[in-house]
């Protein structure tokens, strides 16, 4: 359970976010499961 509460801070993080910093903080908010095991090179890649 504990993915949850980081999903939650990230969710209420957004609006002090850049807006390349929300598109990995969507990313991981829509795909939790995948970016467990990503490189930050990977995560940038995938959210370009």
């Amino acid at each position: 359970m504990e993915h949850q509460h980081l999903l939650i801070f990230i969710k209420e993080q957004m609006p002090r976010l850049t807006k390349h910093e929300k598109r990995i903080a969507e990313y991981f908010i829509e795909h939790p499961e995948k970016t467990i095991n990503l490189s930050a090179k990977e995560l940038g890649k995938l959210t370009n």
